[in-house]
This record gives structure tokens, sequence and C-alpha cells, in this order.
């Protein structure tokens, strides 16, 4: 299954004076944000991954953008989707800022309204998530070699398992030839460079990281987005309906600050990337200057791009991912 849509971009005729813009969207969230003379700030606990994903919440607490609004955030750092759902069910977290749509979905299958969606990333064929990547040394030059071959997939979820059978298939290659072989984060690049593995699926910025080493190089660079969907649907930034963050006056507040955020991530890729050091540990610069970027939907973007996540939704409910098909708009709601 394959859908090829040519992703929306937003182009900026003054890329290049984005420091200006992100200043003068300060002053603006400083002056229109709050009454000044409301002084008790309001906690908001949010779980991250220490990843590209989380851009836009890195950038949103690096400029202070929720300040204004007399939100304090406090971070919580998980590893993991099912992890933070955890989390986030159980009261540990009011937001979810970089949860999986999957998990998400699925969550939200079980108890009707429980979400709501205010941004989301797309990957594509030019800005992927996932890659394919070999030992250096290996004689493999596509992903129609992998017949006959182990591919490691990480991290070891079920929808990991799926991008890679669905990636495989997508590119003539019966799934049923190739060994899976589930690895976590923590050992991945270990079984690769030792030839455990004849090749690795996983998430950026892995792919990098290990084909900086000189290690590793790229098999596939985008075989998600070129096999299976293209743009892909990935990650979120959710509240939990009737939490302490579900308030209209902080919803305002998200959805201004994600706005802002985003736009500073798609204008100044160069201060974006930076941000990985402070919030996600990417301390090598140069691994922080070759891994791609991923692009987000802002809140007012989400409605128009509906039928494409729609579309990835029943590919999940298709490959028994979800219980039953899920109408992205009961999350916009």
């Amino acid at each position: 299954m394959h859908f090829d849509q040519a992703p929306r971009r937003l182009t900026f005729s003054f890329r290049y004076l984005s420091s200006l813009l992100i200043i003068l969207s300060l002053a603006c969230l400083a002056s229109c944000g709050r009454n000044p003379s409301e002084s008790t700030e309001i906690p908001v606990s949010i779980g991250y991954q220490p990843n590209v994903f989380s851009l836009p919440l890195f950038v949103m607490q690096d400029h202070d953008l929720l300040k204004p609004y007399g939100i304090r955030v406090v971070l919580r750092r998980y590893d993991g989707s099912s992890e933070m759902l955890d989390a986030l069910i159980s009261g540990e977290i009011d937001i979810a800022g970089s949860l999986s749509l999957p998990s998400a979905a699925a969550a939200e299958l079980e108890k009707p309204n429980y979400l709501r969606l205010l941004s989301l990333s797309m990957s594509t064929k030019d800005r992927p998530a996932t890659r394919f990547v070999v030992p250096i040394d290996s004689k493999l030059q596509g992903i129609r070699d992998l017949a006959g071959k182990s591919l490691g997939h990480s991290p070891p979820s079920s929808m990991t398992r799926l991008m890679a059978i669905e990636s495989l298939r997508g590119a003539g290659v019966d799934p049923r030839t190739v060994t899976l072989v589930p690895l976590s984060s923590k050992v991945a690049l270990e079984a690769l460079v030792a030839h455990q593995v004849d090749a690795l699926s996983c998430l950026e910025p892995t792919a990098t990281i290990v084909v900086l080493t000189r290690e590793a190089r790229i098999l596939d660079p985008a075989p998600v987005n070129t096999y299976i969907m293209n743009p892909l649907p990935g990650v979120g930034f959710f509240i939990r309906r009737g939490g302490r963050a579900d308030r209209p006056e902080i919803i305002a507040a998200f959805r201004a600050t994600l706005t802002t955020a985003i736009t500073f991530v798609r204008s100044n890729e160069d201060g974006s990337r930076r941000l990985l050091a402070k919030w996600a540990g990417v301390t090598d610069p140069t691994i922080r200057d070759q891994m791609p970027m991923i692009d987000f939907l802002t809140p007012d973007e989400l409605p128009d791009s509906t039928a494409k996540i729609n579309s990835f939704l029943s590919f999940l409910h298709s490959h028994h991912e979800l219980k039953s098909e899920l109408d992205i708009n009961q999350m916009l709601r």
C-alpha cells in the first residue's frame, strides 16, 4: 500500500530575517498574552523525548514563550511513546509533547474524546525520520538486496516492525524472506557494526550518528516515505482532555506559542539545531548539522491535513495496529 502526496510547504520570502520575526513575535506575546497584575503561575508538566520531534517544545522553553501567559512548564523526559502515554494516563504529566500518533490514536479508541491534538510532525522524502543503514563494508547496494538477510529495527516496537515490513514489501521484497530483529536503541548500533544484523532500520539521529563514525553507510535514505506514504504523520503534541491543562486560556496559549515555535524551526534551522545540544544531548556539532530536520504542522494547518492523517490511520487499522477506524477530526475538536 503506497500513498504519495506532495507535502504542502510554507515558503518565507524573508527566510533569513527570522531573528527579527522571532523578536517581534516575542514582543507581541509579552504585550498581548496576560495581564501583568496576574502574578500566579500555572504549573503545567510536559513529557518530551530527547530528539528532533521535540524541537518546537525546545524553542518554546528556550525563548520562554509561555512566560507571558503565566504558565510555568515542568519538563519530564521519556525515552519512548509508550512510557510517555502511561505517564499521561496516570496524571504524571498534563501534556505529551512528543507522543507518536499511533500510540495516541490507540488511546483515543480506548477512551473516546480523551486527547486533544495541537501539532504534528510530518516526515518527507527530503526530511525523513527513518533510514536503512548497513555496515561500511557491506556488499548490499539497495533495499532489494535484503532478501535472505537480517534487518534490525529500532526501537523494538510493533510500529517500527510494521514500517520495516511495509517498506520491504513496497520495494518488491517479500518480507518473509527477511529476518526481522527487534533491537533497543542502546544496542542497535553495536549490533550493526558487529555484523549481528545485515542492516538496520532506525530513527534519526541514530542513522546520522553511525554514518559519521564511518562504521556504516546509508542503504536507503527514506524507505518509509518512498514505499509507504509521503508525507508521513509522526509525532504530535497532545493535551489530555479534562486535565489541568485543558482550559481555554491554556489551550490558546499553547496554540499561539506552538505556531511561533514552528515558524522559528522552519525559518531558522541552524538556531533550532543548536537547541538539540541543550535539550536533547546532541552535543556533536557535526551530527547536529547533518541530521535531517522534520517539518511540523501548526494548529491552524492541521485541519487542512486531515485527509493525509486519516489515510495513515486507515493504513494502521488495515494492518491491525489500531482496533478500528478513527477520524482525526475527533482529536481536533
